[in-house]
């Protein structure tokens, strides 16, 4: 019989075994917390977010999704640091490794994958970045929902994997064919053919795409068309790729296609593509290489997963990268596009070749489950807050439009919002008051750190501006602004 010493022993490594993944996901955030604490959030890119914050009108908000634009600029209205908002999401995003994993094999590849995941990144020479972090959580959200829902099988993990898929394109749009390849995957691979497995995929469908729905109607009279997607922000990607480029490019997009402000770059993209496919076809291809060039050895090692996966529910598993890399290669790439691909492939990766349990199927991972779970309600309570953000902008826009029109009562509510401050700065210059407009750009800026309006500011006084240093990291901006 065993003693109380030994049973007690094992007791505490069973309540130990949580608070491991906790750990190790503490410690990558605090090797990282000093090469992230100057980071910044962009505040260029979340001026669509604090208009839709604030309620003011503008057809900004529909140059890009709701939802990063959104928290980030509720995060900086709150005072806290873009650092912790990078951190924040990145310590999630490695709870979530360890959750894939462990629903792969069980609790040690889960563990596994968190290092290996650790070890990707550090190795790998990707840039850390707020947006790419908080969009690689979203897209570990879909693969552990997605692993889930396929391990239960039921119309509820079913309809929590699609919203997971509708979160993640709330950000950013590259999963947007992944929930009917999800679908047709799960018919073919899995052999679903029965009433109960086509109503979890249409469960699963509405799911990915309903939250889309509130976005393009209050887009509509704005854009003047309804759209789901933030086709204005990819419009330039879209341009490039109609030109059967590489890599994504900077500057006048339209200029180079040769056509007008109203013309459509999608008509443009097809309509290239339809009269070279072949050259189209080899762009993919290359882009495909250079993503390989990226990282060999991470893209080496899934290929080699994929060709060593002989069953077809081994090969369900990696839909989610090649999807997103199939996607992602079909328009202009840059590297920091594939930065979630580095969370996404090790658990895979270890579930591809960790060895197998003799009984059957993968231990479960209660651990796992839940920590998945809670991370998704959480993400739940986000999203759904945004969402009535969307839906009551227009009454809070025609509000705004009458009672808001010299900003003051919007400065008052939001003091410390930096769309709102900006707005107060272009008035002053649409009024003829450039004495002001200048000062109250410079205001911005320390307020603000907003490296790029400081350039300006200094750039404008000095004699000399090729002579002035190049803020890291924002070159090509401020070279537009010498020019």
């Amino acid at each position: 019989m065993p003693s109380p010493l030994f049973l007690k022993k094992i007791g505490n490594l069973k309540l130990s075994r949580p608070a491991l993944p906790v750990f190790l996901a503490f410690v990558f955030c605090l090797s990282a917390a000093d090469s992230v604490k100057d980071m910044k959030l962009g505040l260029e890119c979340l001026n669509a977010g604090s208009y839709l914050l604030s309620g003011i009108s503008s057809g900004a908000i529909t140059c890009s999704m709701p939802l990063y634009d959104t928290l980030g600029t509720f995060w900086l209205n709150l005072g806290w640091s873009p650092a912790r908002f990078f951190l924040a999401s990145y310590f999630g995003t490695y709870l979530l490794v360890f959750c894939a994993g462990a629903l792969l094999c069980g609790y040690w590849p889960g563990i596994a994958s968190l290092l290996a995941a650790g070890l990707f990144e550090k190795y790998g020479g990707f840039n850390y970045s707020a947006e790419q972090s908080f969009y690689s959580f979203l897209v570990m959200l879909v693969l552990a929902l997605t692993l889930l829902s396929r391990r239960e099988n039921t119309v509820k993990s079913s309809l929590l994997a699609g919203l997971a898929v509708g979160f993640s394109m709330l950000a950013r749009t590259p999963l947007i064919l992944f929930a009917p390849a999800f679908a047709f995957c799960g018919w073919f691979c899995s052999g679903g053919r029965s009433r109960a497995f086509v109503l979890r995929s249409l469960v699963f469908l509405a799911a990915a795409y309903v939250l889309l729905i509130p976005w393009g109607v209050v887009r509509y009279p704005i854009s003047g068309k309804f759209s789901l997607f933030d086709d204005r922000r990819a419009a330039q990607n879209v341009v490039a790729s109609a030109k059967f480029t590489v890599f994504a490019m900077e500057g006048d997009y339209r200029r180079l296609a040769g056509i007008g402000a109203d013309d459509s770059v999608i008509d443009l993209f097809f309509r290239e593509v339809s009269q070279k496919p072949f050259l189209f076809a080899l762009t993919v291809l290359r882009r495909l290489w250079n993503v390989f060039l990226f990282d060999p050895l991470l893209f080496g090692l899934l290929f080699a997963a994929l060709l060593a996966s002989r069953d077809r529910e081994r090969l369900f598993n990696f839909l989610l990268p090649v999807c997103y890399l199939l996607t992602h290669s079909m328009l202009s790439i840059e590297k920091r596009y594939f930065y979630p691909l580095i969370y996404v492939i090790p658990p895979l990766l270890v579930g591809s070749f960790w060895p197998r349990r003799g009984g059957g199927g993968p231990a479960r991972c209660f651990v796992a489950e839940k920590t998945a779970l809670a991370l998704f309600w959480l993400c739940f309570c986000v999203v759904m807050a945004v969402e009535g953000l969307v839906i009551s902008y227009p009454g809070r826009s025609a509000r705004s439009a009458r009672e808001d029109k010299d900003l003051r009562l919007a400065v008052k509510r939001w003091p410390d919002d930096f769309g709102v401050r900006e707005l107060v700065c272009n008035e002053l210059r649409e009024k003829g008051d450039y004495t002001g407009f200048y000062k109250c750009l410079d205001s911005y800026s320390k307020k603000f750190d907003d490296k790029v309006k400081e350039y300006f500011l200094l750039a404008r006084a000095s004699r000399k501006p090729a002579g002035l240093a190049l803020p890291r990291d924002l070159e090509m901006k401020c070279l537009i602004i010498r020019m």
